[in-house]
């Protein structure tokens, strides 16, 4: 898993040093799942650097909530590469489906791979997006099942350079 990570991050950085300006977006977002058969709700904050218009570099700190009060609550990290694919509507207000991999970082428990794919409805300079993710936690250990969530959230942007 560690030469996974420098991999990943190495790749992320030398395609974000060609950039001559930055664009970074932030986001709140909700989510819901379940997990070995026990309701939860995420909520997230994320930062995201646009590498280029196709691509972006997602990072999310989040904190996971239980409905059964018994079981503990569990905050991490998740990052990932998204891939878009734009529809512009007007100069300013674009229609995008994204999706891509990712590597969850949590406080408890194993370190599962993850794949998510939504929509996004962009009205500058407010974003909202819409989705499924899959965290694949049999890759990691067999015993535990597969999670899905679904995911909504909503964001705004700006510029950071030249």
């Amino acid at each position: 898993m560690i030469n996974f990570l420098k991999y990943f991050f190495v790749i992320a950085l030398l395609l974000a040093s060609s950039l001559s300006q930055a664009q970074f977006s932030f986001d709140v977002g909700y989510s819901l799942g379940s997990s070995n058969g026990e309701s939860y709700s995420e909520f997230n904050l994320g930062v995201n650097y646009a590498v280029n218009e196709f691509m972006a570099w997602r990072n999310s700190a989040f904190h996971r909530s239980f409905s059964n009060d018994q079981i503990d609550s569990r905050y991490g990290l998740d990052t990932s590469l998204q891939f878009t694919q734009a529809l512009q509507i007007d100069e300013q207000n674009q229609f995008k489906l994204f999706g891509g991999p990712g590597w969850r970082f949590i406080s408890e428990g194993k370190q599962p791979p993850f794949a998510d794919a939504g929509i996004e409805l962009s009205l500058y300079p407010i974003r909202f997006r819409a989705g499924a993710k899959v965290i694949l936690n049999k890759v990691v250990d067999s015993a535990i099942d597969n999670e899905t969530q679904y995911f909504i959230s909503f964001s705004g942007s700006g510029t950071v350079g030249n």
